[in-house]
């Protein structure tokens, strides 16, 4: 028998609102699983997961998605766990007209910080993961220039368009900044 529950059933049991014998009874081997904001580090595997199963029971074509999605995922709370991240990706294969799943196919609004900006994650996605994430027919090219452009228009937007704090937090020279930026075409200000 396998039981669950979001509530903290000891405490309950020492509050005297939970009985002692049919806590001991359920409790033989409790585990504890974090909420999924606490390991979002897991979200692109997830995502890979939910869509190849979404193609399979939905009986279409294996669907991508977006560096831009992924990192709206990211920046949401998910107060439904891992059943909402699923039940998300699974809406978004139902209603997306094209082979990709974008941010705009999510219907989730990404928490803010007092200062408007999407609170930075811990986790980092490693290259392996980004490149499960990637079907094999990808233009390789096309991808990374895709994700450079995504990656400055975000450090852009977080610093609020302070070009010397973007190149430093990339790890670039601000003239190698200006020529992406131009590259991009990406304006110079986050706004």
């Amino acid at each position: 028998m396998l039981v669950a529950t979001n509530r903290d059933l000891k405490k309950r049991v020492n509050e005297g609102r939970f009985r002692e014998d049919l806590y001991y009874r359920l409790a033989v081997v409790p585990l504890t699983v974090p909420p999924l904001r606490d390991h979002r580090e897991d979200i692109p595997e997830l995502c890979a997961l939910f869509l190849e199963q979404a193609a399979r029971d939905l009986k279409t074509p294996p669907r991508r998605i977006t560096v831009e999605a992924i990192h709206t995922l990211l920046s949401y709370d998910f107060p439904g766990n891992i059943r909402e991240l699923r039940n998300l990706i699974e809406r978004a294969c139902i209603l997306s007209a094209g082979e990709q799943i974008t941010p705009e196919n999510f219907p989730v609004s990404a928490p803010r910080s007092p200062n408007g900006v999407a609170p930075r994650i811990s986790a980092e996605i490693t290259p392996a993961q980004l490149a499960d994430m990637i079907p094999e027919t990808q233009n390789l090219r096309e991808f990374l220039a895709a994700l450079e452009k995504a990656v400055i228009q975000r450090a852009l937007k977080i610093t609020e368009g302070a070009q010397a704090e973007v190149a430093r937090r990339l790890g670039m020279s601000r003239s190698d900044l200006s020529y992406k930026l131009g590259k991009h075409r990406i304006k110079d200000s986050a706004r």
